[in-house]
């Protein structure tokens, strides 16, 4: 449920002071470790009731687990729309100043995404399959995605170089691109042939050769069952010619 406390994932939180003739924005302070934990990501809900104040916007979100206040930036959203949050941190008594109101409980959050975006998340976390994905050259100074996947420990955190065919490409899922990458390494039923990959490169397809290099994450939770062992966000994607098969 949207109470379960996991790694916390805080924005900057800072008091902001009412300059006077202004209205000051509504900004959480984290009294103590108590008043605040981290909600899982990806939780949908139908709005019940919004307002805007302070550079938010306030929704009350309901799904059949619980109904939950939302606080977010400043989002068009109206009475009976779907909403999908992602992780944020879960005030309790949280006063808003421009609202003269006090909210028992209140998840704060970088965004609020239009519709249910789990079902997208669910599109992009299935690996396609090729029928043949050769083996591809290992570029200079990177690795092979079996390999990623057996030093994933040693590596998380650090810039990983990868070559290989993209087997599934999604666009414009939770604000960027997200392609399944193979390179004719790794074992099916070890899910260690398949390197999932997000990047801002909205050009590239399913069939493509590319080049990826980002850093390396690892245990990435999106919610909604959907997590990944290992994946590359932000990644510099950029496709390579045919001859790139050994």
């Amino acid at each position: 449920m949207m109470r379960s406390l996991l790694t916390l994932s805080l924005f900057t939180l800072a008091a902001c002071d009412d300059a006077p003739g202004t209205q000051a924005e509504d900004v959480p302070v984290v009294a103590d470790a108590s008043h605040a934990g981290a909600v899982p990501a990806l939780h949908t809900g139908t709005v019940k009731e919004t307002m805007e104040s302070g550079g938010y916007t306030y929704v009350l979100l309901q799904n059949d687990r619980e109904t939950i206040w939302i606080a977010g930036p400043a989002t068009p959203v109206a009475v009976g729309d779907t909403l999908t949050v992602p992780d944020g941190a879960l005030m309790t008594a949280f006063h808003s100043a421009t609202l003269d109101r006090t909210f028992d409980e209140i998840v704060f959050v970088d965004a609020l995404h239009a519709g249910d975006v789990s079902k997208e998340a669910k599109a992009c976390h299935d690996p396609g399959v090729l029928d043949q994905v050769a083996k591809f050259s290992t570029p200079d100074g990177g690795l092979a995605i079996d390999e990623v996947h057996a030093r994933k420990a040693e590596l998380v955190g650090k810039t990983v170089l990868v070559r290989g065919q993209v087997t599934k490409s999604s666009h414009g899922i939770l604000g960027t691109n997200w392609i399944h990458l193979q390179d004719g390494t790794g074992v099916v039923a070890g899910k260690t042939f398949d390197l999932t990959v997000t990047t801002s490169n909205a050009d590239i397809e399913i069939g493509d050769i590319v080049l990826v290099e980002g850093a390396l994450s690892t245990d990435v939770d999106f919610g909604a069952g959907y997590k990944y062992d290992v994946i590359v966000q932000g990644a510099k994607v950029t496709a390579e010619p045919k001859d790139a098969v050994n």
